[in-house]
């Protein structure tokens, strides 16, 4: 009976922990896809405050 226990336990964690890992995995890409965005306004906001200087 432990022995069953033991190893249900085992898998709820591994479970809980591939699906930690599918939620990194999610943040990374979306990052990754927003990244260039984010620099390409990053470029327009200094060109923008260079203009004004």
């Amino acid at each position: 009976m432990t022995m069953t226990l033991e190893s249900s336990t085992l898998q709820i964690r591994k479970h809980e922990y591939s699906r930690d890992m599918n939620i990194v995995i999610l943040v990374i890409f979306v990052g990754i896809d927003t990244l260039p965005f984010y620099a390409i306004n990053m470029d327009d906001v200094s060109l923008f405050t260079n203009s004004f200087i």
